[in-house]
């Protein structure tokens, strides 16, 4: 028989006497592996009757298992939880502590939010503010209202006596002030230095976001200074309308001095570092000092080839000799 079926498979697939004696192997073993889990089961396992007990078992276990992993903190409480001692009396949500907002009917999980909102930077400024913290229930932000020590809303303006008694504004902060009272007063534009202003200041411009004034600073420390405000066109992303836009709001101090470097003695590192002169332009200016000599003033910077009549201008505040 098994002449006959070596003989088979080597007429109907071609094979070789070697090819055909694996084929007789192979297949074989095949099905014994293909069958080994299930003879396996059959041999070894021994009969097991108590899967409906042991599954009740796991599942008490699990329950239990759940209930003890999850902080108390992530349940979700009601809003005025009929178990605490509510203790309705004023607060401040920007310096009330975690036992305070507690008394008051507010869950701990929302007092450490409140205090995380704190700790990042957030300041409540009105009785409506407190509802910006995640999940605050509207029903406990009305229940809390008349006890919130913050006012409803913001005043839009202050009147001339409270801006002459209030702590002075900061430094070039741009405000309007009246001058005068009576039918002859007129507003005073207090401008913004652009020398000194931090990005916060910065921002109180139309159209000036945390980008763009993280941008003017930076550019301002590559300068060395701005010496005229339609610089900050240059800063990459402001455009030249949104510049004039603005521009009567700031100013630069006519005493102000930019940080110059002293051309004769700079590195190649600090003289490309300035915006202002290029990779080849900063080779040409040692080439030139090599050859021709130290720059004795701005005009000897017409050697340099590279660098034009408009180039020398822009630099000149920013150069020493």
């Amino acid at each position: 028989m098994m002449k006959r079926l070596r003989k088979s498979i080597r007429n109907n697939f071609g094979f070789s006497k070697t090819e055909t004696n694996g084929v007789l192997i192979l297949i074989p073993l095949m099905v014994l592996f293909l069958s080994a889990p299930s003879l396996y089961t059959r041999i070894f396992s021994s009969g097991y009757e108590n899967y409906d007990t042991d599954k009740a078992l796991l599942d008490s276990i699990l329950q239990v298992w759940n209930e003890s992993a999850l902080p108390r903190d992530s349940i979700s409480p009601s809003p005025l939880n009929l178990e605490t001692v509510i203790n309705l009396q004023p607060f401040d949500p920007n310096t009330a502590n975690t036992e305070l907002m507690e008394s008051v009917g507010i869950p701990r999980y929302l007092a450490r939010r409140i205090l995380n909102y704190r700790s990042s930077g957030g300041r409540f400024k009105i009785k409506s503010d407190l509802g910006k913290i995640y999940d605050f229930p509207d029903s406990l932000l009305n229940t809390l209202k008349p006890f919130i020590s913050l006012p409803e809303k913001l005043r839009a303006a202050k009147s001339v006596s409270e801006q002459k008694t209030n702590v002075k504004q900061p430094l070039n902060e741009t405000v309007q002030v009246k001058e005068e009272s009576g039918p002859n007063e007129r507003l005073v534009l207090i401008k913004i230095d652009i020398n000194q202003a931090d990005t916060t200041l910065l921002k109180t411009l139309r159209g000036i976001g945390p980008v763009y004034a993280a941008r003017i600073v930076k550019y301002r420390e590559l300068l060395g200074g701005y010496t005229q405000v339609s610089q900050l066109s240059e800063v990459f992303g402001l455009s030249d309308s949104l510049v004039v836009s603005f521009e009567q709001r700031l100013l630069v101090e006519q005493a102000f001095r930019p940080v110059r470097i002293n051309i004769n003695i700079a590195t190649f590192k600090e003289l490309n570092a300035h915006p202002y002169i290029s990779f080849d332009q900063t080779k040409d200016i040692l080439n030139t000092k090599s050859k021709s000599g130290k720059f004795e003033s701005a005009a000897d910077l017409s050697r340099v080839k590279s660098l034009s009549k408009s180039d020398r201008e822009r630099l000149a505040p920013y150069l020493s000799y």
